[in-house]
């Protein structure tokens, strides 16, 4: 789900100033359409719940020609929320043998992909 909000701080005389705040809430989710309920070891392929919040600050300036200049400034994942983006699950749905003769079956590992943390920035525009 998201949540987002933006409102105008002010307007007029050529100036502009903007707040913009999101709110994004990802419930938990498998990584894989193989992760199903009775495959040994899908829990491997699950991406716990996260959340994160993002914020933009805007202020422009329009120009009597109509050029326009804005500088943002811009945080996201504020609370540097850690999470996985992604989840690759390591074995198999199918039974297999591995080299000492066992018979494996399901997904005994996981790789995960981390989401980025807290990133903080400046956008400067200039439309002309």
């Amino acid at each position: 789900m998201l949540f987002p909000a933006t409102v105008n701080l002010y307007t007029g005389s050529g100036y502009s100033a903007d707040f913009h705040i999101d709110y994004r809430y990802q419930s938990r989710v498998y990584g894989g359409s193989t992760a199903g309920r009775d495959v040994p070891g899908r829990e491997s392929l699950e991406i716990p719940s996260y959340d994160t919040v993002n914020a933009r600050l805007a202020f422009g300036y329009e120009f009597a020609r109509g050029d326009y200049l804005e500088i943002a400034l811009w945080v996201r994942n504020i609370f540097d929320e850690e999470y996985q983006q992604q989840v690759i699950g390591q074995g198999s749905v199918a039974p297999t043998q591995n080299a000492l003769g066992e018979v494996i079956y399901g997904y005994e590992q996981q790789v995960s992909v981390w989401a980025e943390p807290a990133r903080y920035g400046i956008d400067l525009n200039y439309v002309f």
